[in-house]
């Protein structure tokens, strides 16, 4: 039989996420035809509710679209889910995964199935890449960590790096100033902040101007680290206060470039809320901004992944955008007891590194 989900942990069903009982002992989850970065948090926690099945089959046919954030979601929420299984050693099969059509070979191609612990398609990394998308692109801690410590001109380097495949040249270089610092405030949150020894990067460029990016990881998360200050109680008011202007774990403030503010997630989160959309998921919660709607839901998603869409038309004046975002974020960082007062020489920093093109 044909039914919505109903009931699991208090989800909302009504983005049409279906399943079939073809026996007692198999469950088939039909993934929905499109994956918007709700319904696909949605769709990730929901296979949680089925970890215990004797055999589940998860069928891919009926995929129609995906954008970057949406599909890290999905493969980070698939990956944990299959090795829970695993752990249970439970199976999970993958139904067609081998389609070499639509959306499905996408997916193939930037290594969303490789990722998840699926034989198919290419590996991780192993596309290049171009103007149109950046594929699954994984960063480790060997690359740029030295001693326990974020080499950060190294992070700077490979933020512009990436950020300069699907911006290529010098006619480019505001839109990929924007997302290079984008790209580059992320990543230092997930090494300093989530304990991880890699994180993965996917983007994607219109022909409209618009750019999203998507970067996740499966560290301890931001309630884990910010609970460490002793201010922030519970996950609803440790995500709401990392993306705040001066608030950081580890907020150290010194006479170097690379000093630790607090100010980057807060800008990241800003140039979403001017320029399209931001989304954060975090110790089980995710807090969406597009434009002036806020959405906040549980999710059983472990880590943390961050979505920022801009449009890049104005991107040339990124440098006043910037400093306009970081002294209004100062101003509010005052009124904000235990946070850092000013943003790091980086943070106010627009300007793409030497290893750019």
């Amino acid at each position: 039989m044909n039914a919505l989900f109903s009931g699991a942990r208090n989800w909302n069903w009504s983005s049409g996420i279906k399943y079939q009982l073809k026996n007692t002992k198999n469950v088939i989850i039909t993934c929905p035809s499109n994956f918007t970065s709700s319904i696909a948090s949605d769709f990730a926690s929901s296979l949680f509710h089925y970890h215990g099945e004797p055999n589940v089959s998860i069928d891919f046919r009926s995929l129609g679209f995906v954008e970057p954030f949406s599909s890290l979601v999905l493969a980070q929420g698939l990956k944990q889910f299959i090795n829970l299984r695993q752990h249970k050693k439970l199976p999970t099969e993958i139904i067609g995964a081998e389609s070499h059509f639509g959306v499905v070979s996408y997916l193939r191609h930037i290594g969303f199935f490789r990722f998840c612990g699926i034989q198919a398609g290419k590996d991780v990394g192993e596309a290049p890449g171009n103007s149109n998308y950046l594929p699954f692109t994984k960063v480790r801690s060997s690359q740029i960590m030295w001693k326990g410590r974020v080499m950060q001109k190294v992070i700077d380097e490979k933020s512009d790096q990436l950020a300069g495949v699907m911006f290529p040249g010098s006619q480019n270089a505001g839109p990929a100033m924007m997302l290079g610092y984008s790209i580059r405030e992320i990543i230092r949150n997930s090494f300093e902040h989530g304990l991880v020894s890699e994180c993965i990067v996917s983007a994607q460029r219109w022909a409209n101007g618009e750019a999203e990016i998507a970067i996740g990881d499966e560290g301890i998360g931001v309630y884990r680290s910010l609970s460490k200050t002793g201010r922030y109680p519970t996950p609803e008011r440790a995500i709401d206060a990392c993306l705040l202007p001066g608030v950081s774990s580890q907020s150290v403030i010194d006479d170097t470039e690379w000093s630790n503010s607090g100010f980057g997630l807060y800008v990241c989160s800003e140039l979403g809320k001017k320029f399209g959309a931001f989304e954060i998921i975090s110790s089980y919660r995710r807090v969406a901004f597009n434009g002036q709607k806020t959405e906040t839901k549980p999710t059983d998603i472990a880590g943390t992944l961050v979505r920022l869409r801009v449009s890049t038309a104005d991107a040339d004046y990124f440098p006043n955008i910037l400093a306009q975002i970081v002294e209004e974020g100062e101003k509010i960082a005052e009124t904000l007891p235990g946070s850092v007062k000013s943003a790091s020489k980086m943070s106010k920093t627009a300007a793409l590194s030497k290893y750019w093109p």
